[in-house]
């Protein structure tokens, strides 16, 4: 009876820990632009670089009055990825293919990461 629960008790131990998988999340922006005619400039924006908020961050309170002195240029990334989308409205108004297609994409590009 000993060696069976040994036994188990390896089992247990050695099986990894899916539940403590680490996850990285990541922002998508879609701009799609409401100029008709194909006028406007419709986009999908992700950055390809890290930044920590808490570089440009300060925290106010009663006794800590101090404005947050950063530099915005400093917050902005030079590395991104842009994908072009087509304009939600065409001459005659809601294209709703348009809609379907940038969706299309928006969906490929998140299964692309979530596989990455």
């Amino acid at each position: 009876m000993l060696k069976k629960l040994v036994l188990i008790a390896l089992l247990i131990t050695s099986i990894p820990d899916l539940a403590a998988q680490a996850y990285e999340y990541r922002i998508i922006t879609s701009i799609e632009s409401v100029v008709p005619m194909g006028l406007g400039r419709s986009r999908i924006i992700s950055s390809e670089e890290d930044k920590s908020y808490l570089d440009y961050t300060t925290e106010r309170t009663e006794d800590n009055k101090k404005q947050n002195k950063s530099k915005r240029a400093e917050a902005k990334v030079d590395n991104f990825e842009e994908t072009k989308i087509l304009n939600f409205y065409s001459a005659t108004g809601i294209n709703f293919q348009n809609i379907a297609s940038n969706d299309a994409l928006l969906s490929s590009k998140v299964n692309t990461m979530i596989e990455n």
